[in-house]
């Protein structure tokens, strides 16, 4: 952004010594020449002028269109703190929806794409009755206008710094006010969110990449009255071992026959 009290300082100066050796010569001539030399004076003033005012403008113009992003990242983070934090986390870092806060996967979005997707959600194409993510836009159906998707947009673009620069805007991320307005509208759901986050939705993770079995209570219904023909269902507990090189499918598919045996 160029700086305009610097540029017209500059050109003042220029103005002004170029006047000064004008009137020196203007002084010592004829009327014939002291009126070329008037003109020459004018017609210097106004080109001068001339791009001093285009300079004035474009910045006028860089200024408002960093003020309009401001206020859309703003008004996109209000939203956002209203609608999406639930699924995508109080930062934009992911939590049952995907990541969306500096993912390279987003980033690499044509402009097109994420207004797209933002506008018209995300479906299963096994499944399209449930949608993976919902339309948000009011032309599919969604509560939110035009200018509400652009905002959205907006707060999304303003976490990666290389789009920010290739389309000359600057300021912060903007996911990094949504704590905040998050807190203001809804302490308790905050709250909520924030202790989901930091426990994932089946309890604090425990890292047992490195153990050769695990131990898993199958959680049976309590134990009820039964007859011979009718087994107790008692809790019980497995132990798996499990080689280090077995493969997830496999431990489903173990995890699933063993619930099977468990509810005969």
């Amino acid at each position: 952004m160029i700086d305009p009290i610097q540029t017209a300082i500059n050109l003042l100066v220029i103005v002004i010594a170029v006047g000064a050796l004008l009137f020196v010569f203007y002084s010592r001539t004829n009327a014939v020449e002291k009126t070329g030399y008037g003109a020459l004076i004018m017609l210097a003033v106004v080109s001068i002028m001339i791009p001093i005012f285009w300079i004035v403008e474009t910045n006028n113009e860089a200024v408002a269109k960093a003020q309009q992003h401001t206020t859309s990242v703003q008004n996109g983070a209000m939203l956002y703190a209203q609608y999406c934090y639930q699924c995508h986390g109080t930062k934009g870092q992911g939590h049952t929806g995907p990541k969306i806060n500096g993912n390279p996967a987003v980033s690499n979005l044509t402009d097109a794409d994420l207004l797209r997707i933002i506008s018209a959600g995300v479906y299963d194409t096994s499944n399209l009755a449930t949608p993976l993510m919902p339309a948000w836009s009011d032309r599919y159906g969604g509560p939110l206008t035009d200018n509400d998707i652009q905002y959205l947009f907006d707060l999304i673009r303003s976490s990666d710094p290389a789009y920010l620069q290739k389309n000359g805007l600057s300021g912060p991320n903007g996911f990094n006010q949504i704590p905040n307005l998050i807190q203001s509208q809804n302490p308790t759901a905050y709250q909520t969110a924030v202790a989901q986050e930091s426990t994932g939705q089946f309890g604090n993770p425990v890292d047992m990449t490195k153990q050769n079995k695990v131990t898993i209570d199958m959680g049976a219904p309590p134990v009820q009255r039964h007859t011979p023909s009718q087994p107790s269902r008692e809790p019980m507990l497995a132990t798996l071992r499990l080689p280090r090189t077995s493969s997830i499918l496999a431990y489903l598919t173990l995890l699933r026959q063993m619930r099977h045996t468990a509810t005969r």
